[in-house]
């Protein structure tokens, strides 16, 4: 097994295919050719099959001829699961502000207002200077899950542009075209795509007994994709997962100010 397997099974990342470089509005033909026709031209790796893609070519003849086309759409999450919202964050029906799971006292039953803290030792300092103390009462009976599905999820944008010349005569046939694709995804972050391409297809006849012909492409992309897998700490299972008391707005990384304490477990 292969390690972008073991990976893509372990949490990790599914490899795009190299197909994506090629933008679909260059291909003119796509052919299969399996068996003994595929192995005679490309030998013994091709025994399986081969996909023969055909890029754009000027004609002979044909006046300048200027594409452009567009295309934007917008996507959002149709159906997400639904999150728990009657028991706080805690274990056996019992709030604790160090338990990860959300079976502590019923959100309904406490009294409300402003939670208790000690703010006499250690506690999370936010990026933006705001610090949280350790919670000694639970009293708040407020909720996070619209906050924390807005942290997680986005309204995704596409957006596909690509414009193409092609004309030709007698002697000489030309295509060109650019392509610029760019899709951020409905996960905030980590669902990004961007390709930028250029091709340049040309032939050129020097009489009856010469001709010359250039193929040339640039493409560049760049690409953020979420975690596959049997991933037990990803962004999605854990929004899930999180108790509805607990407000993790300003949870982006680790540090802390305290002379003797650790960072607080959250």
């Amino acid at each position: 097994m292969s390690n972008s397997s073991i990976g893509e099974n372990a949490g990790g990342v599914r490899q795009q295919s190299r197909l994506n470089d090629l933008n679909p509005n260059d291909i003119a033909d796509v052919q299969v050719l399996k068996g003994a026709a595929a192995a005679s031209l490309w030998g013994s790796r091709a025994a399986n099959s081969v996909m023969v893609i055909t890029t754009k070519k000027g004609r002979n003849g044909s006046k300048p001829d200027i594409s452009f086309s567009s295309s934007v759409s917008f996507d959002k999450v149709n159906v997400l699961h639904p999150l728990k919202t009657k028991y706080g964050q805690g274990i056996n029906g019992v709030f604790s502000p160090t338990s990860s799971t959300s079976w502590g006292d019923k959100i309904e039953n406490r009294a409300g207002g402003a939670d208790e803290f000690n703010t006499t030792g250690q506690f999370f300092q936010a990026e933006d200077g705001t610090k949280y103390y350790p919670i000694t009462k639970k009293n708040s009976k407020e909720i996070f899950n619209d906050q924390r599905v807005d942290q997680v999820f986005r309204t995704g944008f596409f957006a596909d542009n690509n414009l193409s010349i092609s004309g030709g005569n007698e002697q000489s046939t030309y295509y060109m075209s650019l392509g610029d694709l760019n899709q951020k995804g409905i996960i905030r972050g980590q669902s990004d795509y961007h390709r930028s391409t250029f091709r340049l297809n040309a032939d050129h006849k020097f009489g009856n007994m010469l001709s010359v012909s250039t193929k040339t492409s640039y493409i560049k992309s760049t690409s953020n994709r979420i975690q596959t897998g049997s991933n037990v700490n990803g962004l999605y299972l854990g929004m899930v997962r999180t108790p509805a008391d607990f407000d993790d707005s300003d949870y982006k990384r680790f540090y802390y100010s305290s002379p003797t304490a650790a960072p607080i477990p959250r």
